[in-house]
């Protein structure tokens, strides 16, 4: 039998709890971090720009939404005690689908006032999914002994049906603000138990900065580094001469010089690999036999 909407507001925030659960040191850390993580997945997904922040202050025993319009979703974390429950809203999801299609109005025409995601919102609603697991995962990796999977999505109602053991404890939110100034919430809930585990590293391990790269920053540097163009050059002998000899030198003399098999190649003055020389369609060629590694040759 489904859960009533009654009976999923008692799961997701029942009333009377004392527990302190929002402010504790692990946990606002991780949520701090969780919160760059969650950053990097717009740009990821539709190749937009957003910024996610954690809002202490916001977070409490209630999740920032949990109306008709929000998309909850049950993260399995492998080794991991207890539940971790998320939500976002459509209209954040249909903003991130119209951003995918170049910006508003760029994809194809549909009802703006409806309660139900699009076949193409939906798609990119699992791609979103996917990626908040993913980030948790890596926020908790010492504790997780494999990779994270999306157990249920759907209506609160929904998720109250999927739930395993007690209700959710702790509710951490987050503001999810677009280059146009627009925000929306995502929220994280856990149960006892999840807020147990999420809060049971060791106290001597040294906090990490666990941010993914910024894959437009990184797109950019690598086009940038492939349009660098170093000098290489090949020394096919250096003979050695007096300052008498140099200064008696003529045009039409002639240096005798000893080229050896083995021939260094250099890139902007460093020694960078040896080869040897050859022929190849007709012109004179180098093939390479080792690079150098620090003056010693692999």
């Amino acid at each position: 039998m489904r859960a009533t909407k009654r009976e999923a507001e008692r799961y997701l925030f029942p009333e009377a709890r004392k527990v302190e659960t929002t402010d504790h040191p692990v946990l606002r850390r991780k949520a701090h971090q969780l919160a760059e993580l969650l950053s990097a997945i717009p740009s990821r997904l539709c190749q937009t720009q957003c910024h996610v922040d954690y809002d202490p202050d916001a977070s409490s025993h209630e999740p920032a939404l949990a109306d008709d319009n929000t998309r909850f979703g049950r993260i399995f974390l492998p080794g991991w005690q207890g539940t971790i429950i998320f939500g976002s809203h459509h209209h954040m999801i249909r903003y991130l689908a119209e951003s995918f299609y170049g910006g508003t109005g760029k994809r194809p025409s549909v009802g703006r006032h409806r309660s139900q995601l699009t076949p193409s919102e939906l798609r990119l609603a699992v791609r979103l999914d996917n990626s908040i697991a993913s980030a948790v995962e890596r926020l908790w990796q010492l504790a997780v002994t494999g990779q994270a999977r999306i157990l249920a999505t759907g209506t609160r109602e929904e998720i109250c049906d999927s739930a395993k053991d007690g209700p959710i404890v702790s509710w951490l939110n987050f503001a999810l603000t677009t280059k146009d100034k627009q925000t929306w919430p995502i929220t994280l809930g856990l149960s006892a138990e999840a807020f147990t585990a999420a809060t049971a590293e060791t106290g001597n391990q040294p906090a990490t900065d666990t941010a993914e790269p910024d894959p437009v920053w990184q797109s950019r540097l690598s086009r940038a580094l492939a349009q660098v163009q170093l000098p290489v050059r090949a020394v096919l002998a250096r003979p050695v001469l007096s300052l008498p000899q140099l200064a008696d030198l003529q045009v039409g003399d002639v240096l005798p010089v000893a080229v050896k098999s083995q021939i260094n190649i250099l890139v902007a003055d460093r020694q960078w690999a040896r080869g040897t020389m050859g022929e190849r369609e007709g012109s004179a060629a180098l093939r390479i036999e080792a690079f150098s590694n620090g003056g010693v040759y692999e």
